[in-house]
């Protein structure tokens, strides 16, 4: 027996149906991995957040630092609610009559379509909480450092010996 005669229209015909099958559990699937990822990066994004204030180098002063530590806060969480409203059931059945294969077909299409469409928006917005962390937490660095140096280079100007001759 040769593979074409394996692979053919009756193969994909059911690998199709395989599919389709298993569509619903495998966005749930999804789902609950990016709510995995939004518990973790929300641990590390508490981490970061509680180091840094207890370390005294977030500034409340410097606004637009300040809002980069807290926009991941509304992110996630957005993040979290769009992601368990992906995994609920449709809910608009109204239209639907389940004797008609083409509204089923037309509900399971749709359903799938905006499960998917939701599951997308919650990736965009766990992106947005670790780019906005990212940032917050290299400006946090970036001044750390430059402060740093510039009372290194302030205290060796003012013990430089040769200075004082």
């Amino acid at each position: 027996m040769e593979i074409t005669d394996i692979v053919n229209d009756k193969y994909w015909l059911g690998y199709g149906k395989k599919s389709i099958d298993n569509a619903e559990s495998n966005l749930k699937d999804a789902a609950n991995t990016l709510n995995k990822l939004i518990a973790t990066f929300w641990g590390i994004y508490t981490a970061a957040f509680t180091a840094g204030s207890i370390a005294g180098k977030v500034k409340v002063s410097d606004t637009f630092q300040l809002v980069l530590f807290i926009l991941p806060i509304p992110l996630l969480i957005a993040g979290y609610v769009v992601t368990s409203y992906a995994q609920l059931p449709g809910f608009t059945t109204d239209e639907v009559d389940p004797r008609i294969p083409d509204d089923v077909r037309k509900f399971y299409n749709e359903s799938i379509k905006s499960k998917i469409s939701l599951l997308k928006w919650t990736f965009t917005l766990i992106v947005a909480a670790a780019f906005s962390l990212t940032i917050a937490l290299c400006l946090l660095n970036v001044k750390n450092t430059t402060s740093g140096l510039s009372s290194v280079t302030q205290q060796t100007k003012v013990t430089d010996p040769k200075k004082t001759k």
